[in-house]
């Protein structure tokens, strides 16, 4: 319920190029909760770097950090990452 319920997360990834660490965010419920080990979360414009995307090539580690402004909790999620193209 956290995670549906947070509007940001932290997405930190390692690539050739080294660490990064990017802010996600969206409307609560963005990201879902698909069953105990899946999470899925959406593409969405940013930047056009693609430096998570292309660190994810490379090395499929994540770190998440998931935040509700004003709430004192945080939910941390460590794993893998996989790119799919297909809607859920």
């Amino acid at each position: 319920a956290f995670i549906e319920a947070a509007p940001f997360f932290a997405l930190a990834s390692s690539g050739s190029g080294g660490l990064d660490c990017s802010p996600r965010g969206d409307s609560p419920g963005f990201v879902r909760v698909h069953d105990e080990k899946t999470l899925l979360i959406p593409d969405r414009l940013g930047n056009n770097r693609i430096d998570t995307l292309r660190n994810l090539l490379v090395d499929p580690r994540v770190a998440l950090l998931f935040l509700i402004p004003g709430c004192g909790e945080t939910i941390r999620v460590n794993g893998r990452a996989q790119i799919s193209t297909v809607l859920h």
